[in-house]
């Protein structure tokens, strides 16, 4: 953490260069943090430089891709560069430079989370703006510290959230060397810097930022991770009877300019396409366990499990969410109706359930379900087939406890990579950057590694 926030604290005091240089430049004459957050116009531009460091140096190139690329809805093409082959091939190392791009960027959110909330208050302005602006970096602070939680440690509801190590919480700008919270305490921290950032929140329209209820739909998924049903359910409830939000008549347009009825929170960027995209890089593929799942009339196969050839039954299938237009899903009315399902089946009520997921099947154009025969098998398929690459496949494994098979693997196309991961496998949990091992002496590595 030392080396983080040294590098933060640098990088906000030059938010019109980029974070590289601000690296390599010591100052002869250092401004304190009270002064550099001393009016509203810096603490403005923070938090702007929070959103594009979230979209561009965050769920553009990690984030999400990761989630996916460990998953079994895509493969690496054999023929690509080895850029995600350890995501893939679950050989993940401390020293990957890309577990500590992943680590750096969520603290840098964090650390100017902390210096715009422990300042804003004595910076003239207006109330109302001013909480706006609060209200946000608490969100954005919530958003970074569950993807740390999840990406670095063990999930809530498999594991000892009480005892298992998750990530250091740290609330206030300082350069120390700080032990790591349990996973019980981050989600706590979570939940309460949500439910502080709600009531601060005015802004309704702007939805390619944080807002109230951004923040909603952000706690909803919270509760689902942490196992809270009914908390869950009345959150995601209180979005969808809002009235304010409705699922797009067109899938495609989620993904697309302007922004649709469905978007809660949608960040600008250009997204994880390139890696995707056949013309770019062509690296990652979509599978067959994908392409199976959907039946004839699912408007969601066009965008997700699209043939580079339609007219050969062979061809190779690529996903197209996020090459046509900069734009990056975090927040959307669909997940929130399989939150509600999910937390419905937990607990009991089936119909409950079955009414949601058949609301979200028949506006994507699938049939309608009578029953579950799976159980919440079935329920986890239905959330790939909506949320496929947005960032949530191999989550939804670990927090169920449920293995992750690849049924296309090794056939002659693919990186070789194992074809089943268990859910207690220590490799569901990522390594500790080793920079960050080095530098801050009460840092404990993850179990495996």
């Amino acid at each position: 953490m030392k080396t983080i926030i040294k590098a933060t604290a640098l990088c906000l005091l030059f938010l019109a260069s980029s974070c590289k240089d601000a690296l390599d430049f010591e100052p002869t004459n250092r401004l304190t943090t009270e002064q550099t957050f001393s009016d509203f116009t810096t603490i403005e531009a923070t938090l702007n430089a929070e959103y594009l460091i979230m979209s561009w140096g965050n769920y553009d190139s990690w984030i999400q891709l990761f989630a996916e690329v460990e998953g079994n809805l895509c493969y690496l093409n054999g023929a690509n560069n080895s850029r995600y082959n350890k995501a893939f091939q679950y050989s993940w190392q401390p020293r990957d430079e890309d577990l500590n791009n992943i680590m750096y960027t969520q603290y840098f959110i964090i650390d100017a989370s902390n210096n715009i909330v422990n300042h804003i208050e004595a910076v003239p302005g207006d109330a109302i703006a001013k909480n706006q602006v609060k209200g946000e970096a608490l969100a954005m602070r919530a958003l970074s510290y569950f993807e740390l939680v999840r990406f670095f440690a063990k999930p809530y509801t498999n594991g000892n959230p009480a005892t298992d190590p998750g990530v250091p919480i740290v609330l206030e700008h300082s350069i120390s060397e700080p032990a790591r919270n349990t996973v019980a305490e981050v989600y706590d921290q979570i939940i309460a810097d949500l439910k502080a950032a709600i009531p601060l929140m005015t802004e309704t329209e702007n939805r390619g930022r944080f807002t109230a209820d951004g923040a909603k739909a952000l706690l909803a998924r919270v509760y689902l991770y942490k196992g809270e049903w009914a908390q869950a359910e009345t959150m995601s409830t209180e979005l969808i009877d809002s009235g304010y939000f409705m699922l797009a008549d067109s899938f495609n347009e989620i993904f697309n300019w302007p922004y649709t009825s469905e978007e809660i929170f949608t960040l600008e960027g250009w997204g994880p396409g390139c890696p995707y995209n056949p013309d770019c890089w062509d690296d990652i593929r979509v599978t067959s366990d994908l392409i199976e799942a959907y039946e004839p009339g699912d408007v969601r196969a066009e965008i997700s499990a699209f043939p580079l050839d339609p007219n050969n039954p062979n061809s190779s299938r690529h996903q197209y969410k996020y090459f046509q237009a900069a734009r990056i899903s975090i927040l959307r009315l669909g997940e929130q109706y399989l939150i509600r399902a999910e937390a419905r089946f937990r607990q009991n009520d089936i119909d409950g359930a079955l009414e949601d997921l058949n609301t979200l099947r028949l506006k994507r154009g699938a049939s309608e379900w009578s029953e579950l025969p799976n159980g919440i098998s079935d329920i986890l398929e239905e959330r790939h087939r909506e949320l496929a690459f947005e960032g949530h496949t191999v989550f939804d494994y670990w927090r169920t406890g449920t293995n992750m098979v690849r049924k296309q693997c090794n056939t002659g196309v693919e990186v070789q990579a194992p074809c089943t991961i268990e859910a207690n496998s220590y490799q569901t949990v990522h390594p500790i950057p080793q920079a960050e091992m080095n530098a801050n002496f009460n840092m404990v590595q993850n179990e495996g590694y």
